[in-house]
């Protein structure tokens, strides 16, 4: 959406990084409200997919520690 509106990332802002999110949140912005609103739709559905795997990674870290020891007869 943001390159087929123009809109870079500045020099040196790998995609999706937090930087990049920042650059996002703080400046860009479009003329036609129904832009803006799909941005921050596009926005939340990122962050949904972050917390998602936040919790995922957790629920497997939790998982390993406490599986049984399976090297032990």
């Amino acid at each position: 959406m943001l390159l087929r509106r123009g809109r870079r990332a500045p020099e040196g802002t790998s995609a999706w990084t937090a930087k990049y999110l920042l650059w996002i949140k703080g400046r860009v912005r479009f003329e036609q409200p129904a832009q803006g609103a799909a941005l921050l739709d596009y926005l939340h559905e990122v962050e949904h997919a972050a917390a998602c795997i936040r919790r995922l990674e957790q629920a497997i870290d939790t998982a390993v520690e406490t599986a049984p020891d399976e090297s032990r007869p």
